[in-house]
């Protein structure tokens, strides 16, 4: 009873001096991620790609300061539309420096390389977040050769030190 009495008048005392017991405000995500075809004209191209008429897809994740801040891996993982495993990556990501340098990445028995983070992009988020991308190969690969077809997934997502910023896109991939 003593406890119960203690905790209302925390309550009482919180919500009389204007103080919110919880935050209203929603989460801020740390990576928005998107999927497009590199040779779209359009910067907001709709998730659905005919597996004949595109070569690669381009994937960006758009990147908050939590994680502009010092070398990481990205790990990208691409769902089929029966929800399996089509692909994993490790790709590490700089803030800064020349793409391509290669980079030994634990798991890997050959160098990996790497990708740096691009200018601040405001067209997917609205905010000028930093973004670092990565390709999808579909012309010629199993997607077309076992009719791969329907709604795809990508997972993207940055182990960091005390938590893990992750984001997902969803895509159509059609004959």
């Amino acid at each position: 009873m003593k406890n119960l009495t203690y905790i209302m008048a925390v309550a009482l005392a919180s919500t009389s001096l204007g103080v919110p017991l919880m935050a209203q405000t929603p989460a801020m995500p740390c990576v928005v991620v998107s999927v497009k075809d590199p040779n779209s004209k359009n910067s907001m191209s709709r998730p659905q790609f005919s597996a004949t008429r595109v070569l690669d897809l381009v994937v960006s994740a758009h990147l908050t300061s939590l994680v502009k801040t010092a070398p990481v891996l990205m790990d990208v993982k691409f769902l089929t539309p029966k929800g399996n495993v089509y692909q994993t990556r490790k790709l590490p990501v700089a803030p800064e420096g020349k793409p391509g340098r290669e980079v030994a990445v634990p798991g890997y028995p050959y160098p990996v390389a790497e990708r740096v983070l691009k200018a601040p992009d405001a067209n997917v988020t609205g905010k000028p977040w930093a973004q670092v991308e990565d390709i999808l190969p579909v012309a010629g690969t199993d997607i077309v050769k076992n009719s791969l077809y329907g709604k795809w997934q990508v997972e993207v997502s940055f182990p960091m030190e005390k938590t893990e910023c992750r984001g997902t896109a969803e895509f159509t991939v059609v004959q």
